[in-house]
């Protein structure tokens, strides 16, 4: 399982791809809620679990999963 920080993609504001750690990682507008909930709960940096999106060719590309706590 492959975990990355919000703080690591530096707390992005758009839904869009985040490069972290030779990584293409996809950000969601709901994945931004989230984390921004998250923290302004007064909880430490958002952690989330990467979900790997298969692809027929090229690099494996991720998107976030489950938040954890």
């Amino acid at each position: 399982m492959h975990l990355v920080k919000w703080s690591d993609l530096g707390f992005p504001k758009e839904q869009g791809h985040c490069h972290f750690a030779d990584m293409d990682i996809w950000v969601g507008s709901f994945d931004i809620q989230r984390a921004n909930e998250w923290i302004a709960a007064g909880n430490d940096d958002a952690v989330f679990e990467l979900i790997i999106i298969e692809q027929v060719s090229g690099p494996t590309k991720f998107r976030l999963g489950a938040l954890q706590g």
